[in-house]
């Protein structure tokens, strides 16, 4: 279980007038973390986490109506996020998002 909190920056482009396209960087600070097992939790004394992410980031729009639109985005992890140099963990994300404006 691995808590971030991510602050993306992404470049916007309208590619047409209901598509978008954004890619940018997302760094992330880890706040808490915890690793278990099948049944137990991991001792925190036996591994290390990198406090700090910075993550690669892509993104599509769709405008489908004035007041309805959705997104995809894509992250992953531009370094290991494990201080354990035999161990290469990497953060991946899929984000679907679907909006409706009220005003």
């Amino acid at each position: 279980s691995l808590h971030y909190v991510e602050i993306p920056f992404l470049f916007n482009l309208s590619v047409h007038e209901k598509i978008d396209l954004a890619v940018g960087i997302a760094p992330s600070y880890l706040f808490k973390h915890k690793l278990y097992g099948s049944y137990f939790s991991i001792d925190e004394n036996l591994y290390t986490m990198k406090n700090f992410d910075v993550q690669g980031m892509g993104q599509l729009d769709f405008f489908l109506t004035e007041k309805i639109s959705s997104s995809i985005r894509f992250s992953y992890s531009a370094v290991n996020i494990r201080n354990d140099a035999m161990t290469a963990w990497f953060n991946n994300n899929l984000s679907i998002v679907l909006r409706y404006k009220i005003k």
